[in-house]
C-alpha cells in the first residue's frame, strides 16, 4: 500500500505543478496580448537621449529557422492512465514529444515552403529601415540564430540594440504571429534605455483549425502564408520605426479606442484600450494603453 500512496502523492504533486504551469502559460498569453505583466511593460526613451546621434552595434536574434506552432500542453498533461504515465516522463522526453507532435502537424506546410527564408527577408528589411533612422547609425549588424548568454552580452560595449524575433502559428494554427522584442542600451548593458514589444497578428487563414488550417496555409504553393509572412515582417518594421527608429514616440498620440479582440493565443475575448497609430479596413495598429506596447491586429479578430 505504501508504494501506491507514494505514486499517487507524486502524481498529484506533479499534476499541481503542471496545473500551475498551464495557469502561467495562460498568463503568458494574456501579457503578450495586453502587455499587463511587469516584464512586458514598455519603457520609452528619455527625450534627452534622442538629441544625440549614436553609432550602434545591432544584434538581431531569430532562433527558429522554419515556421513552428505554439504547442498545446493539455494533450500531454491529461488525467487518467495516460496522464499518470506521462507524469513520470522527464522533461527531455516531454520536449521530444512536443517537437515530434509540432513537426507532424505542420509538416504539410514545411513541404511547400522550400524557398521561403524568413530570416533573410527580415534582416534585409531591418537593414533598410535602420538606415532611415535620423539618430541611430549602424556600426555593425550581427545576425544570430542563437541566444547570446548574458556573460557574452555583457562584454559588448554600448550603444547596443538587441532584437529578439519569433514567428509561429497560434495553437489552433489559424493565425500567424510575428513578434520582435527590442532593447536599446545606450549607457550600460545591464539596464536598457528602451524596451518594447511589437506584435503582429495575421487575419485567420479560415474557419478551420489545426490540420485543416495547416492545409489552407499550404494551399497554392503557400500563397496565403507567404503573403502573411511578408506582411508580418513589414508591420514589425513599421512598429519599430514608429516606436524607436524615428526617435522618441508620443505615447498618447492617436485616437483613443476600446476594443474587444478574440485573441489567437487562447481564443478568449479580451477588452483592450489604447491609441490608434495606423489603420485601414483590414488592419489596426495600436499602442496598448496598459502596457504601452504596439500591436498590429487584423480587423477580422476584432469583435
Amino acid at each position: 500500500m505504501q508504494w501506491i500512496q507514494t505514486i499517487f502523492y507524486r502524481y498529484n504533486r506533479i499534476k499541481l505543478i503542471k496545473s500551475l504551469f498551464n495557469q502561467r502559460k495562460m498568463g503568458l498569453a494574456m501579457f503578450i496580448m495586453l502587455g499587463g505583466c511587469a516584464m512586458m511593460t514598455h519603457k520609452s526613451l528619455n527625450p534627452v537621449l534622442v538629441n544625440h546621434t549614436y553609432q550602434i552595434d545591432v544584434l538581431s536574434i531569430i532562433r527558429n529557422d522554419e515556421i513552428t506552432i505554439q504547442f498545446d500542453e493539455k494533450q500531454y498533461l491529461s488525467s487518467g492512465r495516460r496522464g499518470l504515465f506521462l507524469a513520470f516522463i522527464d522533461e527531455d522526453r516531454l520536449n521530444q514529444m512536443r517537437r515530434k507532435a509540432v513537426h507532424s502537424q505542420i509538416a504539410p506546410l514545411l513541404k511547400v515552403k522550400t524557398n521561403i527564408d524568413f530570416r533573410t527577408q527580415y534582416w534585409n528589411q531591418l537593414q533598410k529601415n535602420l538606415a532611415k533612422s535620423p539618430w541611430l547609425e549602424i556600426k555593425s549588424l550581427d545576425k544570430s540564430t542563437v541566444e547570446y548568454k548574458s556573460v557574452k552580452l555583457a562584454k559588448i560595449q554600448p550603444p547596443l540594440l538587441v532584437l529578439n524575433t519569433l514567428y509561429e502559428l497560434s495553437p489552433n494554427a489559424q493565425v500567424l504571429i510575428v513578434q520582435t522584442k527590442a532593447r536599446l542600451y545606450l549607457n550600460e548593458v545591464n539596464k536598457p534605455d528602451y524596451l518594447g514589444f511589437n506584435t503582429y497578428y495575421s487575419a485567420p487563414v479560415g474557419k478551420e483549425i489545426d490540420e485543416k488550417a495547416i492545409e489552407l496555409w499550404a494551399a497554392n504553393n503557400a500563397f496565403i502564408y507567404r503573403k502573411a509572412l511578408a506582411e508580418g515582417i513589414e508591420q514589425n518594421m513599421r512598429m519599430l520605426q514608429l516606436d524607436l527608429f524615428d526617435k522618441r514616440a508620443n505615447l498618447k498620440k492617436g485616437e483613443e479606442i476600446r476594443l474587444e479582440i478574440r485573441t489567437p493565443i487562447s481564443g478568449w475575448t479580451l477588452k483592450v484600450s489604447g491609441h490608434i497609430l495606423k489603420q485601414n479596413k483590414n488592419r489596426l495598429l495600436i499602442r496598448e494603453k496598459r502596457g504601452g506596447n504596439l500591436f498590429s491586429i487584423a480587423t477580422s479578430l476584432i469583435k
